[in-house]
């Protein structure tokens, strides 16, 4: 008898630990699909909770997230992860991971890692996002962002931007940032590089390196200007400016200026020989 009272004890705490197993797969299992809408070929296959997806019939669309959505169109692959994120995607692909952001795409591929990344009007580009807040409209370019606060706005342009609230404003140009508080503007197959804080340039048709603080470059029109120090002012047109020193003001047309030291002040107003 005793025997039988210790079989049927022993019974009873597996089947208790069994229904325990269960009952937290059926919890785990019930979080997994909270939240969750699945959509393909023109049908919305899974949808729980506040997760909210569409697809045309070429379309896939993935969302896992409170309070997200994702649509797809022309050939879509949108997946989502992340809270209260908005995408729209057509004939593009697009990978969000994180919270907040909005993304509207066409013709595109577009990722995202962060929150409250906005970009709108992604056209025939290649875009990867890893940071927080940026901010970018990016038409037929490849842009790369990392960082928090960026403003990035191109257009047939490369742009490699880390850094912290950097505005960017280019076309048909090359631009690599790398710092806090720049703005640049490059137009009309410039080459511009910044590698330092809170610099201000505007370029045309000119090759632009900067490596240093609290520089400030305008109208370098068809021009090639290279400078490494601090608190340089250069206004260049049809020249060559190279500097590399601090506090240095530069005027230049249509000549040939290079400056070495600290405190010197060229105005150049005759031609190049």
């Amino acid at each position: 008898m005793s025997g039988t009272r210790r079989w049927w004890r022993g019974s009873v705490a597996v089947v208790a630990m069994v229904i325990a197993l269960v009952s937290l797969v059926g919890v785990d299992s019930a979080q997994a699909r909270a939240n969750l809408c699945i959509a393909k070929d023109g049908v919305v296959r899974v949808q729980n909770g506040t997760a909210i997806c569409r697809a045309d019939g070429t379309s896939f669309v993935k969302v896992k997230g409170d309070r997200s959505s994702g649509f797809g169109i022309n050939g879509s692959v949108v997946q989502v992860r992340g809270d209260e994120n908005s995408v729209s995607a057509d004939a593009s692909n697009v990978t969000v991971a994180g919270n907040e952001n909005e993304i509207v795409a066409f013709s595109s591929s577009v990722s995202v890692d962060g929150n409250g990344n906005q970009m709108f009007d992604a056209v025939n580009s290649d875009v990867a996002i890893a940071g927080d807040e940026n901010y970018l409209i990016v038409v037929s370019s490849n842009a790369t962002v990392s960082g928090t606060g960026n403003d990035v706005r191109t257009e047939n342009t490369t742009v490699t931007v880390g850094g912290e609230v950097n505005t960017i404003l280019s076309a048909n140009s090359t631009v690599a940032v790398q710092g806090v508080d720049n703005w640049a503007s490059a137009n009309d197959g410039s080459d511009l590089t910044i590698n330092g804080d809170s610099n201000q340039v505007l370029a045309f048709d000119g090759a632009v390196v900067i490596n240093g603080n609290e520089n400030a470059v305008f109208d370098a029109t068809v021009s090639t200007v290279t400078i490494a120090g601090d608190q340089n002012e250069v206004a260049a047109a049809g020249s060559v400016v190279t500097i590399e020193g601090s506090s240095n003001s530069v005027s230049s047309q249509f000549c040939t200026v290079e400056i070495v030291g600290d405190g010197t002040t060229e105005v150049c107003p005759q031609p190049a020989p």
